[in-house]
């Protein structure tokens, strides 16, 4: 067997040291003594000893346990130096050399090794100016299970220092054919492969780094992207919409990006193009590109936004038969409520007075409003109710709820939270005045805590100690929450035939969520393509989250939406057969809310969405055969039964994503 392999960049230069936690004396022989929160610098470490140097050259062991130890990168020092690797492989040899990139270490050699085997060694002598200062042994074989190793280097004759080297191996045979699949321009460029509407503003040699992916390649910004180009199928891990940043930060030579996606993605180029890429990147806006591929594009005439018609929704599930219920234009204009559909469903007595009344009284005027129709039961929702310190009442609210027979309110937060909005004049309903109603908090914590966990999550799957980090970061817990409330819902509605209220602060985060995941469990239209299509149209959509918000940069910004793909998704893998879509148009979906391609996630409610819907093309526009399951066959079930213990949830695959292995 024959391979090529590279080192594409020498970086992170660091020195080890401690910070004496308390004053450490000694007089034995070989021991250093330092005073509390004096430095020294490590030079070996054995067991629970650590032999160091201070600050006035004197060196000998400290006991680990009375230190702090820390890594300290130091960019410029190996500033000036010659720097060589020479690799050996059998008896044949290989020599990389190096040149400065600001505080990184370039070198585009390749070296080609014939006749080898995967059992075989790799050693690896570190010069700086003709001088070895580390060496090291790697086994061809790791290299098998993924393409890139990032190897740390003990510089123990370099300033005591260490680096960090990129070592890149592939049969040439399989790098051959890699590279005739890549369309690749005859003077030896890489040719970005741009989408319908991405338009190239600026492109320039870079190397790229996130996670175990390491490519020197092009580095193109268009319109749409920050746009990675190299020989490697693992592009798509270094490239990123601009909608999807979170935060963009620059050091000297180095561009770091944060995704809404979990990736931090390091871009190295040359100081002098900086001011070019920089200067280009200004001049974007993630949430223009929705309306230039819509330009781009030919498809139907609607691009996918006639998928709901809330009167058509409410025929199909028989609303109108019994004539208890109507129609009502009350919010035509978007003046009555912003943030709700123009089209309410509502009880047939109820007149637009009374629901004006129930509006002041209830947060941003989210009044209670039917979402889903059954048999026996209905589902409302709405926001609190503004009842503050001193229990302020609106009769007509209290009727509503009587006459409606709504028998339980679930509130999906914390009861102590829903307590302190009393103090901003909100709350919870007062069960001295709703006799007929039984109140049950959820105890879903709100989108701040959600994003905490969620970013948590980030590069954990490449971690060894992966199982500790999910658990510390509670996402199952938060998850089980949401998946135990929306079960609760369910068996409300049908076991019990008791109509139900749902409403968190506002109504639009953890009430979209419920809600929607409850009807998943109890109506089957709900799972199949077009029905969960039509669900998030009007449960999400068209009830006013916020989208726009929550995809932000800003302190609103929170995964809801992502978190309740993921709930989807556990109920969808515990019932496979019951539902028409697969887990990939789950992660198409969840891919789509970031990219900044589509109108429909651009907007805080229906109302905005009306400026998006002739100008950008909706994500219910798309079809791909991976998104239907073949093993769909419809159910007689009245509920579809879910385990939301955390033994029986599953790390989303969407998680895993942006790790190669």
């Amino acid at each position: 067997m024959d391979i090529n392999i590279r080192i594409p960049i020498l970086k992170d230069f660091s020195i080890e040291r401690v910070i004496a936690q308390t004053n450490i004396k000694s007089d034995e022989v070989g021991n250093l003594s330092l005073n509390k929160d004096q430095l020294a610098q490590v030079i070996g470490k054995i067991d629970n000893w650590v032999w160091c140097i201070d600050e006035t050259s004197n060196e000998g062991w400290l006991p680990k346990s009375s230190l702090k130890l820390s890594t300290i990168i130091i960019p410029h020092l190996g500033a000036n130096i010659d720097f060589r690797i020479t690799l050996t492989i059998k008896n044949q040899s290989q020599r990389f050399n190096f040149q400065q990139d600001l505080e990184n270490f370039i070198s585009n050699d390749i070296g080609i090794f014939t006749q080898i085997d995967w059992t075989d060694t790799l050693h690896i002598v570190f010069e700086a100016s003709h001088r070895v200062i580390s060496t090291k042994k790697i086994l061809l074989e790791d290299f098998k299970a993924k393409k890139y190793i990032k190897c740390l280097l003990e510089l123990t004759n370099f300033k005591r220092s260490s680096a960090v080297i990129i070592i890149e191996a592939n049969d040439t045979e399989g790098k051959t054919q890699y590279l005739e699949e890549n369309d690749e321009k005859s003077d030896g460029k890489l040719n970005p492969k741009l989408i319908s509407g991405e338009i190239l503003r600026y492109t320039c040699n870079a190397y790229g780094g996130c996670g175990n992916v390491y490519q020197n390649g092009r580095l193109s910004i268009t319109n749409y992207r920050f746009l990675f180009t190299s020989s490697s199928k693992y592009d798509y891990v270094l490239s990123v919409p601009h909608y999807a940043i979170d935060n963009f930060s620059v050091n000297i030579g180095q561009i770091t990006i944060t995704s809404k996606d979990l990736r931090v993605i390091d871009y190295y180029v040359s100081q002098d193009v900086m001011a070019y890429v920089l200067d280009k990147y200004s001049e974007l806006d993630g949430m223009h590109f929705c309306f230039d591929y819509y330009l781009a594009f030919y498809t139907s005439s609607d691009y996918g936004w006639s998928i709901y018609e809330p009167e058509r929704e409410f025929t199909r599930m028989g609303a109108f038969d019994s004539g208890n219920w109507k129609k009502v234009d009350v919010n035509y204009d978007y003046k009555f409520c912003e943030s709700y559909p123009a089209v309410l469903l509502q009880p047939s007595y109820i007149t637009d007075d009374e629901l004006r009344i129930i509006a002041n009284f209830r947060s941003r005027r989210r009044i209670p409003t039917v979402t889903w129709v059954g048999k026996n039961s209905t589902l409302f929702r709405s926001s609190q109710p503004c009842v503050g310190v001193f229990y302020s009442r609106c009769k007509e609210d209290e009727d509503y709820m009587s006459k409606t027979q709504i028998k339980y309110i679930i509130d999906a937060r914390p009861k102590l939270s829903a307590r302190a909005n009393k103090v901003r004049g909100k709350g919870f309903e007062h069960s001295a005045y709703y006799a007929r109603c039984k109140m049950l908090f959820m105890n879903i914590p709100n989108i701040h805590k959600i994003k905490s966990s969620y970013e948590a999550l980030k590069n954990i799957t490449s971690k060894d100690d992966f199982l500790l980090l999910l658990h510390n970061s509670k996402w199952l817990n938060r998850l089980k929450s949401i998946l135990s409330s929306a079960k609760a819902v369910a068996d409300f509605l049908i076991y019990e035939k008791s109509s139900v209220l749902i409403h968190c602060s506002d109504g639009w985060d953890r009430t979209s969520q419920i809600s929607a995941l409850a009807q998943i469990l109890i109506d089957p239209f709900y799972r199949t393509f077009h029905g969960f299509q039509v669900l998030i149209c009007k449960d999400w959509i068209s009830f006013g989250h916020k989208f726009k918000d929550r995809g932000s940069c800003t302190s609103d910004n929170s995964p809801i939406f992502i978190q309740f793909l993921d709930a989807v998704y556990q109920i969808l893998r515990q019932n496979t057969s019951e539902f028409q879509f697969t887990n990939y148009y789950l992660l198409f979906l969840a891919e789509a809310v970031y990219s900044g391609k589509y109108g429909t996630f651009m907007g805080n409610s229906e109302k905005d969405l009306k400026e998006f819907s002739d100008k950008t093309l909706s994500v219910w526009k798309e079809e791909d055969s991976e998104f239907f399951n073949i093993g769909y066959k419809t159910s007689n079930l009245e509920i579809l039964s879910v385990k939301t213990q955390i033994s029986s949830l599953v790390f989303w695959d969407y998680f895993y994503k942006w790790n190669v292995n």
